[in-house]
């Protein structure tokens, strides 16, 4: 059997993180709970939000990630399950810097708080392959209908009613389409429309060139000096200027995006369309309420009080510079 897959994988640099590949699968397995559950997530020595998981009984910090279809864990978590990566079949992957074949296994027990799931389809990650160091597991793990990042108050609420009402918040409420198991949404760039990928394994949002092209950004050298020699030089990465930023109600003026050419949005048959992914330096200022049966994203913006202990990833995207349209 053939399929090619969504993951993620991260490229570093100084200043810039990307973190991007896709699978196109399913997470098969059934999980148990029942009722409305509030997880606690946690920040790990990279800045980014994790959740404790055991896997196959051992604890772990894992990422949960809306721009994955299926785990992602390290081998060493499958013991004596896996005798030889060698006699697993290959899954094909795509990220911004080239195409990788991982294996695919079968996870005997993984458990989130109360929710419980067996015989979960998995690929595997071994030292020679990526510099991934946590286990990433796809939103879709849940079936609830309201998965409810609280990025500010570093809570995960689930539950089946509609989105909860956050006080003296702004919200701005978009249809989503899925995509080959991926969430995009409508927004613009310097006032030209395309379609963006939420993507909370992603430190840092980007746009491909055509975007670029298309909203007339122009190069930073000096920021692009920055990257160059970093992880990001294979996939040919630049920083771009651009007046605005828009996403529903929220706008941000003169930011300043990685810019680059990848394969992930051929492999998911959007080549033609105009495309960024919005990663974590522009969500972690929102509760982010995905709303499954209305097919909905809401953005809630606390009010700057509540959220300003958060400060990590690009500049450019700051609680300040984001304002209301």
């Amino acid at each position: 059997m053939s399929f090619l897959t969504v993951l993620k994988i991260a490229a570093h640099s100084a200043r810039y993180g990307l973190a991007t590949l896709g699978v196109f699968g399913a997470v098969t397995g059934p999980a148990y709970a029942t009722g409305d559950r509030t997880l606690e997530l946690q920040e790990n020595h990279n800045g980014r939000m994790m959740i404790s998981t055991a896997i196959n009984g051992q604890n772990a910090l894992a990422l949960i990630d809306t721009g994955a279809t299926i785990p992602l864990i390290d081998l060493s978590y499958l013991g004596a399950e896996v005798q030889s990566l060698n006699d697993l079949p290959q899954a094909n992957v795509l990220g911004v810097g080239g195409a990788r074949e991982y294996p695919l296994t079968f996870l005997s027990e993984l458990a989130i708080g109360s929710d419980r799931w067996s015989n979960v389809k998995v690929a595997v990650n071994s030292e020679n392959r990526t510099p991934v160091t946590q286990p990433i597991l796809p939103m879709n793990l849940f079936q609830d209908r309201v998965v409810d990042f609280d990025f500010v108050n570093r809570k995960l609420h689930l539950y089946n009613s509609r989105p909860r009402h956050v006080t003296d918040a702004m919200r701005s409420k978009l249809q989503y389409e899925m995509i080959n198991g991926l969430l995009f949404i409508d927004i613009s760039i310097n006032g030209v429309s395309g379609k963006a990928l939420i993507d909370t394994g992603a430190d840092v949002t980007f746009a491909t060139k055509s975007f670029s092209r298309a909203a007339n950004g122009r190069v930073d050298e000096d920021e692009t000096k920055r990257i160059r020699g970093s992880d990001l030089t294979a996939s040919a990465a630049e920083i771009h200027m651009f007046r605005d930023f828009q996403v529903g109600k929220s706008k941000i003026a003169r930011v300043h995006l990685p810019v680059i050419d990848t394969q992930l949005f051929r492999s998911l048959g959007v080549e033609h369309d105009l495309c960024l992914v919005i990663g974590m330096d522009f969500l972690q200022y929102f509760r982010l309420q995905i709303d499954r049966e209305k097919q909905e994203i809401s953005f809630v913006r606390a009010p700057p009080a509540r959220a300003s202990h958060i400060q990590r990833g690009n500049p450019a995207m700051s609680l300040r510079s984001i304002r209301r349209r």
